[in-house]
């Protein structure tokens, strides 16, 4: 009976530091993830296309994504658009900059996917969806616009 009791409260125990351990790593990461800082809230939303170029995907797509997505956004400053090159250390250290300045660079480290779009909410610094690069410029655009601040005014009736 005693050893039933010490077993019980040892994997009590055990589950507590368990879920304590979890809990402080959230915290490291939402702490490099933000630098220290508090996110400021905005009405944005993040659009970034992680490239390479080994990836066939992303170099038959390349222009038009361009072309048909970026373009049709230019006259929303609430999205920006931003490219992340994982195509080798060298293209990395050249592209980093811009994810890093948004605060996106561990977050974008941990889903390394070359022909990937994030769509990414500024203010959580979650990712809200993940689109291949190879769907049609419509479905890419009607993903983006569908968690665009625009959209979500629109359904709330601004």
């Amino acid at each position: 009976m005693k050893n039933s009791k010490r077993t019980i409260i040892a994997n009590l125990l055990a589950v507590i530091s368990f879920f304590t351990f979890i809990t402080a790593n959230v915290n490291a990461q939402n702490a490099e993830t933000f630098d220290g800082k508090e996110p400021k809230t905005t009405n944005s939303l993040y659009v970034v296309l992680q490239r390479s170029d080994m990836c066939e995907m992303m170099n038959d797509n390349y222009t038009r994504w361009n072309t048909e997505v970026v373009n049709y956004y230019s006259d929303r400053p609430s999205i920006v658009f931003l490219s992340y090159d994982i195509t080798d250390e060298n293209t990395i250290d050249a592209t980093k900059t811009d994810v890093q300045n948004y605060g996106l660079l561990y977050l974008l480290n941990a889903n390394k996917a070359p022909g990937r779009v994030f769509l990414i909410d500024p203010n959580h610094q979650q990712i809200v969806n993940m689109l291949d690069v190879h769907l049609t410029s419509e479905e890419l655009k009607d993903a983006i616009s569908k968690e665009s601040p625009y959209h979500e005014q629109a359904e709330a009736g601004f």
